[in-house]
C-alpha cells in the first residue's frame, strides 16, 4: 500500500478541535431548544437556516434532530487529518495499528509506479452518500 500524505500542516490541535466540537454541541442544543418553542412556520424558517453539512443536526420528518453519526464523522475526519498530516504521523499511525505489517524500504527498490489516472472519492462524499442512504 502506498500513501500520499498531505503537505498542509494546518491541522487543528486536540484542544482547538475539542473547543470547536463543544461549540457545535452548544449550537445544536440551542437550535433544538428554539425548535421546541417555535410555531410550525418558525420551525420551517429555522430549518431553512440550518447548515446540515456543518451542524450536528439532521432534518427528519420536518424536524431538527441530533445526529450522532455526524458527531462521529467530525471526530473521524479530525483523526484522518492528523494521521495524514505528514509522513511521520502517517507512519506512527500505521505502527500503532495491528492490521498492518510494515516492510523495509529496500524491498521496494524495483517498485515502479505508473499513475495514468487517479480516481479519488472524498470522505465527505462517502459520508454524504451514507447519510442520504443509511445502512447498517
Amino acid at each position: 500500500m502506498v500513501h500520499i500524505y498531505s503537505t498542509n500542516s494546518n491541522v487543528l490541535s486536540d484542544e482547538e478541535f475539542a473547543l470547536k466540537m463543544q461549540k457545535k454541541e452548544e449550537d445544536a442544543a440551542m437550535l433544538l431548544s428554539l425548535q421546541e418553542k417555535a410555531t410550525d412556520e418558525e420551525r420551517e424558517a429555522l430549518i431553512r437556516r440550518v447548515n446540515v453539512e456543518t451542524d450536528l443536526l439532521s432534518i427528519e420528518d420536518g424536524y431538527l434532530v441530533r445526529n450522532e453519526m455526524k458527531r462521529k464523522s467530525f471526530i473521524r475526519k479530525q483523526e484522518i487529518r492528523k494521521a495524514y498530516k505528514d509522513g511521520i504521523w502517517l507512519r506512527n499511525t500505521y505502527n500503532k495499528s495491528e492490521k498492518f505489517i510494515q516492510t523495509k524500504q529496500e524491498l521496494w527498490r524495483d517498485f515502479d509506479v505508473l499513475l495514468a489516472k487517479a480516481v479519488t472519492i472524498s470522505y465527505e462524499q462517502l459520508l454524504k452518500d451514507y447519510l442520504d442512504h443509511p445502512s447498517e
